[in-house]
């Protein structure tokens, strides 16, 4: 689908997301120590390359991703996009309220915790993957 009078086409969802920014003062923050893989999720969120997604699924999109492929508004997403961590960063991250996400000791993006959740991975692999 294209917007009317331009050849570049619409973004997924019909909203690009840009969430790039930057922040000076990050001493003190909390750190996690992130795999590639993840940080080229971030990227993604940030670049607008995920939109409309505007950071990691909430609770009722990761759900609604793994039974039907769609987020919760309904728009086509068949893998969910989320920061799993273990119960002990989850912990120290929802007491802090925010995190600095690094790779290979590069801090690279600020988390601002909104909810926390668990979920059944092998389910998930078996929804979303059949495996």
């Amino acid at each position: 689908m294209e917007n009317k009078g331009s050849s570049i086409p619409r973004p997924h969802g019909g909203k690009l997301i840009n969430k790039f920014a930057t922040r000076k003062n990050t001493d003190g923050l909390f750190s996690i120590e992130i795999a590639i893989d993840l940080r080229n999720d971030i990227e993604n969120i940030a670049d607008g390359t995920f939109s409309p997604l505007e950071g990691f699924m909430g609770q009722d999109d990761f759900e609604s991703v793994v039974k039907s492929g769609h987020l919760k508004n309904g728009l086509a997403w068949t893998i969910p996009i989320i920061l799993d961590v273990n119960e002990r960063t989850a912990a120290e991250i929802k007491d802090a309220g925010e995190a600095i996400l690094k790779n290979n000791g590069d801090h690279f993006a600020v988390l601002n915790v909104e909810e926390i959740y668990s979920f059944d991975k092998i389910g998930m692999s078996r929804a979303v993957y059949q495996t």
